[in-house]
């Protein structure tokens, strides 16, 4: 059995390593113009601390890493549902992962924001963004 502490503090050190990423925006990256709307916030003498981009192809994510090289990236691995109890079953999850590993590096994201959970209700699909806990509870 692990210890809980021993968690904790590895979580912990591992969060310090990771700088604060201030007040973000969460951006698409077709649209709308993803590069005249940095230009318009920054003619406004605005500066998210960092952009939460959604998915997108390796190739369009790799443009905008190198339009913005200064500007912090989060990616969010939209439809990337891994906190799902049978999401190793799924057809497409080594693939899912794969890519996703390939985005996160092509735009140097420290993190990455998914969905934590997913409710099919009267044919509509809702996902919740709240980060799960990942303590012994939890996991149990």
């Amino acid at each position: 059995m692990v210890d809980s502490d021993f968690v904790q503090q590895d979580f912990q050190r591992r969060l310090r390593e990771i700088p604060p990423q201030g007040m973000g925006l969460s951006v698409d990256v077709y649209s709308p113009d993803l590069f005249e709307l940095v230009n318009k916030l920054q003619e406004q003498g605005l500066q998210p601390g960092y952009l939460e981009v959604f998915k997108a192809s390796t190739t369009a994510l790799t443009t905008v890493r190198q339009a913005v090289p200064e500007m912090s990236l989060a990616y969010h691995g939209e439809g990337l549902w891994i906190t799902q109890p049978d999401v190793q079953e799924t057809p497409f999850f080594q693939q899912d992962v794969g890519e996703m590993v390939t985005q996160l590096n092509s735009i140097q994201s420290l993190w990455l924001n998914h969905e934590c959970a997913m409710k099919q209700m009267a044919g509509y699909s809702f996902g919740t963004y709240v980060p799960p806990l990942y303590t012994r509870l939890s996991a149990e």
